[in-house]
């Protein structure tokens, strides 16, 4: 733990990674306070909704009378209007402005939208159940609709349809309903990824200072020839890329939860996620706070996932733009591939690709499951399995690069000739002294690499 210290000590002597870092914190809540504001202005006041709810779940005959008695004023209303308008009186006509209880509006369509709405709530809630069976029933005449059309039975798609009235039906027998209450903040919180983007930018920033930090103060070769220079230290920078990404996603997470909980508020942290509307079909016994930490485990497990990826690179680069090029690619890639609306949506790379992965939501919202070697495998039993096979790859590719006879070069290999010759004749017409000229040196820096090549054409074909 000492070394990790240190390193740790070593990463901030750039100090302006702490700045950068509560800059994209700053950004994070800024985006959250835009995005809840947004969403307040778009819903019902939630004070008004809890009271209705409460109201309905002490006395749902007297709401059910109050909903009559609003018709019965509109049926009024449209009587007195049809004999001004056959009387001649159309013009003289006022219709009668009331107030009603629980909306500020004298409009009668406002009042009886909103009892609707909480009527239509508590069915839906009594039918959770049948909603439920109602899935497996449609999954078992799909089966009959494979097997008239010849669909044979160990074939994917009939074995993903089977799966999936497995896991519903073993989810129907804990006999799961959610509580009936007004939901709000959760979900809304849940679903924002304005912001998902930044995490990933401040990995790039701190894992690629632990890594390159030797490099560019020129301490590298030194330690490489040290007792623990190949092996402790490299360890100890991976524990620490490690925990700074768990930190880094926690602090994200918790500040854009703050923000919607300061703007929106949230209802019981108790009641089962299917209560949240985009949730309804999750196929597991989850509350909302046990689904909220999985949220930020998860969150935490793909930054992690990340940090070993642009570690690799740092250690086998010895350039930060190249560095920063490559990982900002890596994560516009994935963001292509999640925006990307021609690619299925339940298709491998749409759900697990690192944007959505991120997101959480994709992996829990409905039952998702894909053809390995035959056999229908769950993407949660596909997906965990292969980040921690990936990153210890990536592991293996640090050690490499630190232990190889050939590490003391960094692999900065030179270019095919006629590309060196250019080079090199460009920086001897451009002798004057410069922004530009300087510019030019660390452009022949980041590209005199075959590394980089070869990983930008992997990011390019990764795109495509």
């Amino acid at each position: 733990m000492k070394l990790v210290g240190y390193e740790f000590k070593k990463m901030l002597r750039g100090r302006y990674i702490p700045v950068l870092l509560a800059v994209l914190m700053a950004i994070m809540g800024a985006l959250s306070f835009v995005r809840a504001t947004e969403v307040k202005k778009e819903r019902q006041n939630t004070e008004l909704m809890i009271t209705v709810y409460e109201d309905y779940l002490s006395s749902p005959e007297d709401i059910t009378n109050y909903l009559k008695e609003i018709e019965a004023f509109e049926e009024e209303q449209s009587r007195l209007f049809l004999d001004a308008v056959l009387s001649g009186n159309e013009e003289s006509y006022e219709p009668v402005k009331k107030t009603w209880k629980y909306t500020a509006s004298t409009s009668a369509n406002a009042e009886k939208a909103l009892l609707y709405e909480v009527i239509s709530a508590k069915i839906e809630n009594e039918d959770y159940i049948n909603s439920i069976e109602k899935v497996i029933e449609t999954n078992e005449r799909k089966l009959l609709g494979y097997e008239a059309n010849g669909i044979a039975k160990d074939s994917f798609l009939y074995g993903y349809t089977e799966y999936t009235i497995s896991v519903y039906k073993n989810f129907l027998k804990k006999q799961i309903t959610p509580d009936f209450e007004y939901t709000y903040g959760w979900q809304d919180y849940f679903e924002y990824s304005e912001g998902n983007i930044l995490p990933f930018l401040g990995i790039i920033v701190v894992v690629s200072a632990i890594f390159l930090g030797d490099k560019s103060c020129g301490f590298y070769f030194v330690m490489s020839v040290q007792k623990n220079g190949r092996g402790k230290s490299i360890k100890a920078k991976i524990i620490l890329s490690v925990l700074l990404s768990i930190v880094i996603s926690i602090l994200f997470s918790l500040i854009s939860f703050g923000v919607f909980h300061g703007v929106l508020g949230m209802s019981n942290h108790k009641n089962a996620v299917q209560a949240l509307e985009s949730f309804r079909f999750v196929p597991y016994e989850l509350t909302i706070f046990e689904y909220f930490c999985l949220f930020v485990f998860f969150k935490a497990l793909v930054l992690s996932f990340f940090s070993g990826a642009v570690a690799v690179l740092s250690s086998f680069l010895n350039n930060y733009a190249a560095v920063y090029f490559l990982s900002s690619g890596l994560v516009g890639a994935n963001i292509f591939i999640y925006a990307y609306n021609d690619l299925n949506n339940t298709g491998f790379l749409k759900v697990n690709n690192l944007f959505s992965l991120y997101g959480v939501n994709g992996l829990f919202s409905r039952v998702r499951a894909y053809d390995v070697f035959g056999c229908v495998w769950d993407n949660l039993a596909i997906i965990i399995p292969a980040l921690v096979l990936i990153f210890g790859m990536f592991v293996f590719g640090i050690y490499l690069s630190y232990h190889s006879k050939s590490s003391a070069r960094t692999y900065n290999f030179k270019l095919p000739v006629c590309f060196e010759k250019i080079l090199k004749r460009n920086h001897k017409k451009k002798r004057y002294v410069g922004s530009v000229n300087v510019f030019n040196y660390e452009a022949y820096k980041m590209f005199s690499s075959v590394w980089i090549i070869i990983a930008a054409a992997m990011c390019m074909l990764g795109c495509l």
